[in-house]
């Protein structure tokens, strides 16, 4: 039978046994007498092939066999130790098996490691070596637990086979020419000319660099998988794949840095959730820059003393690293430059501020990169996402003396064709942006403004282009944004250039969020920049973006909306823009959407503070929607405080026609009163809203009348039990927040307050309960002795009394 067939044979076998093996009862021992001759043909396609059906093989079959089949491979391996093209292809099946089956698996390492460690060191074969380090990356990976034991062997062994490159000598390398960017070559030029007709060794008869390859990944995997040991990862493993960086097969470096990247990675995990480093690149409007010394301190406080060991030593090897770095900057090859900013990158993520006191020795390698002709587009997104991430983890007084170098490759990275450079280099823009003048006020006295206009010419040539990618489009209007918001004061005379433009972009759909935001970061920085050019176009707008199904759209467009009224508290909004904005705020005082009601009403308190001329057409139909939501049972936390200072708001704007303290009471209770089903937590809500409205009219002969009203409505049995529940909440809301109307030999609220937990209603106990608590809140002098003395006289009433005292 011919190869041909056997591989489309062996390919049908392993396809049956994986999808029926499990379902019908095979000849598994024919097959596996099969599969094991062919791993004695002499041709690899075969051994492959067998491989693969027999690891399929071992996932289905019951655990006697399995434990055969295993004992099987491992008298092979012991039969074959001279014959080294057989021991490596039954090193790639245990390989197969522990991929397939590695619960079942664990249990033979012992068995497998030390004998694979022993072919390592006892056969010269590079591709059986490559094989056994392959196999222990499969065991750390499948069988991280049960690999323990072994783990000091194994990092033994992949150091060794890190540096096995045996047709070189790196000790002779000159670090002078490697300064000078000279390649590594083992030969002269014209030894090659002279022996190029002998049947001499060739690089391409070297096999060495898959054994280095391997050893690279195990020691990722080991990186990878054991966290546990980072400290120790770092000292032994750490040191030598820097060491390593010289590396002269580029595959094998790119493999070594991956490792050590995986190292910067798993440094970074450990870190908890309050670790906020990921802002410093996605929040354009950051004002700190999460340094080296904020971050030790962060350390310091939040880690234990096993972790912030691993910092320490990472810290300590920074300068090591570096220097290896810088050395292969100086290289030709572009994907090994790539490599090194992303390794750098991660270094700063997981050590910001690191490269403080080095960023000069990696200046050259940007400035090469990002000028070089040759230079392809991931490796400058790569160069400038790094240069983004030094900008925002650094000290500007540190970085401020590398921007005339820098600030030219970035914009100049702004006009590149293709449209990732440029939205990356956009973000590089806001990052100098900050650094040139941090709005913290750590920028020292650095003189910012021989660049403020090449910035703005950058920004400003990108902002006038409408048929550029989104993307870009989206960052040139955050940088521009941020400049404005910075540098504002020095840009007057450039607003009536800037300004119609970001009005422009937000009239149009696609970029009218973006916008949004970007304006709100002019309005709200500390410049108080005057928009006063395109404030009666602005407002119109927002108003209509609040009536739109985009909720994004509405949140960014309420922010901005609170921030101008805000900044324009003493006027210059009068006009039909505001108007047209608080007619449609009453729509969104919903319980659809809590987070928007709640910016909504944070709004019309704003604007009935500053502009309480601009709510009067809309004051009736705001109150409804305001009342309606008070009834929800969804009303709590930020939103029902949100309700409480509109209240507060109202009573306190000389509003024209707004309703009186009776009016205005008698609107909220209203549902109350007439008997609709409401939620407890409805009454808990109006309650609050009720007291709120009694404290803000500071009249307390009105919220003595509204007490005296509530006392006649508890001792009427009459009434029903919703509207006792709503006098008793109300009752204990007034002694939280104005604990002034109980003063009076006749006020006894408490005792009005105890008789409830005679009620036949589990409800009105309950909200007794509360309300007693609340009134203790207000008045701890007077009324907390009363509560302690009744848990220690009323045992039947304990239960209750303790809910009190823990309000």
């Amino acid at each position: 039978m011919g190869s041909g067939v056997k591989l489309e044979i062996l390919d049908i076998l392993a396809q049956i046994i994986s999808r029926f093996g499990r379902v019908f009862d095979m000849n598994f021992e024919d097959i596996e007498d099969a599969l094991f001759v062919q791993f004695e043909k002499d041709r690899q396609a075969l051994r492959k092939r067998a491989t693969t059906a027999l690891s399929f093989l071992m996932d289905v079959v019951d655990n006697e066999r399995y434990d055969r089949v295993v004992k099987r491979i491992l008298s092979a391996c012991d039969a074959n130790t001279h014959k080294v093209g057989y021991l490596r292809t039954y090193v790639l099946i245990t390989s197969a098996i522990c991929r397939a089956s590695s619960p079942r698996f664990a249990h033979f390492l012992p068995q497998f490691v030390p004998k694979f460690i022993r072919f390592c060191e006892d056969n010269d074969d590079d591709e059986l070596r490559e094989a056994c380090l392959q196999a222990f990356e499969t065991f750390i990976f499948r069988c991280t637990k049960d690999m323990n034991s072994f783990l000091d062997d194994i990092v033994k062994a992949t150091s060794a086979f890190l540096t096995h490159d045996p047709n070189y000598s790196y000790d002779d390398i000159d670090e002078n020419s490697l300064e000078n960017g000279s390649t590594m070559e083992t030969d002269s030029a014209d030894e090659e000319d002279d022996d190029a007709d002998q049947d001499e060794y060739s690089d391409d008869d070297d096999m060495s660099w898959k054994v280095r390859r391997a050893a690279a990944k195990c020691i990722e995997a080991i990186v990878t998988y054991r966290t546990d040991r980072l400290v120790e990862n770092y000292s032994t493993l750490g040191t030598l794949l820097i060491s390593r960086f010289k590396e002269r097969e580029d595959n094998v470096k790119h493999d070594i840095f991956q490792a050590y990247i995986a190292l910067l990675k798993q440094t970074k995990m450990i870190l908890p959730d309050s670790y906020t480093h990921h802002a410093i690149i996605n929040d354009t409007a950051l004002t700190q820059h999460f340094t080296l010394e904020k971050f030790r301190n962060f350390v310091r406080d939040e880690l234990s003393n096993e972790q912030r060991e691993v910092f320490q030593v990472l810290e300590k090897q920074v300068a090591q690293l570096v220097r290896a770095i810088h050395r292969q900057l100086k290289q030709k090859n572009l994907k090994t430059r790539e490599h090194c900013f992303i390794l750098l990158t991660h270094l700063l993520k997981a050590l910001p501020g690191a490269l403080t006191g080095y960023f000069h020795l990696l200046l050259p390698g940007i400035q090469s990169t990002l000028t070089d002709r040759v230079s392809d587009s991931n490796m400058k997104i790569h160069t400038l996402h790094f240069v983004a991430m030094a900008l925002n983890t650094h000290e500007p007084k540190t970085l401020q003396p590398h921007v005339p170098i820098l600030l030219p490759l970035v914009t100049n990275s702004v006009q590149d064709s293709f449209y990732k450079v440029s939205a990356e280099a956009l973000v590089v823009i806001c990052s100098i942006i900050r650094v040139l003048r941090p709005l913290d006020g750590q920028g020292g006295d650095f003189d910012y403004s021989p660049y403020i206009l090449s910035i703005y010419e950058s920004i400003c040539s990108k902002l006038k282009i409408t048929d550029i990618d989104q993307e870009v489009k989206e960052k040139t209007i955050t940088a521009m944004g941020l400049m404005i918001a910075t540098f504002g004061d020095k840009l007057a005379n450039k607003y009536t250039e800037c300004l119609p433009l970001l009005l422009d972009r937000l009239r149009n759909e696609m970029t009218r969020q973006v916008t949004v935001k970007a304006l709100a970061l002019i309005v709200s920085g500390p410049l108080k920049v005057d928009l006063s050019l395109i404030i009666s176009d602005v407002l119109p707008l927002l108003a209509e973006f609040l009536r739109k199904n985009q909720r994004t759209l509405r949140i960014s467009s309420l922010n901005l909306l609170s921030l101008l009224v805000s900044r324009y508290s003493q006027g210059g909004l009068e006009n039909a823009g505001l108007l047209r904005v608080v007619k449609e705020v009453p729509n969104l005082i919903n319980e659809q959407d809590l987070q928007v009601a709640q910016l909504s009403l944070k709004l019309i308190s704003d604007v009935i503070t500053a502009y309480p001329d601009q709510i009067s057409d809309s004051l009736s139909t705001l109150l409804a929607a305001v009342v309606k939501l008070t009834q929800s049972s969804l009303l709590q936390g930020k939103t029902l405080g949100a309700v409480l200072c509109l209240l507060i708001s109202l009573v306190k704007s000389p509003l024209p026609n707004k309703p009186t303290f009776e009016q205005l009471l008698d609107q909220l209770s209203k549902a109350v009163y007439d008997q609709q089903q409401l939620h407890r937590q409805a009454y808990i809500s109006i309650a609050k809203s009720v007291a709120t409205v009694a404290l803000a009219y500071k009249d307390i002969g009105k919220a003595k009348s509204l007490v005296n009203e509530l006392k006649i409505t508890l001792n009427n049995p009459q009434i029903s039990d919703s509207v006792h529940l709503f006098a008793i909440l109300t009752l204990g809301e007034l002694g939280r927040i104005y604990s002034a109307v109980y003063d009076g030999k006749d006020m006894k609220p408490e005792t009005l307050i105890t008789n409830a937990f005679n009620a036949n209603s589990e409800e009105i106990k309950t909200a007794a309960s509360y309300a007693l608590g609340s009134l203790a809140v207000g008045n701890l002098e007077k009324y907390l002795p009363y509560l302690l003395k009744e848990i220690n006289e009323q045992p039947k009433r304990q239960y209750l009394l303790l809910h009190a005292l823990k309000e």
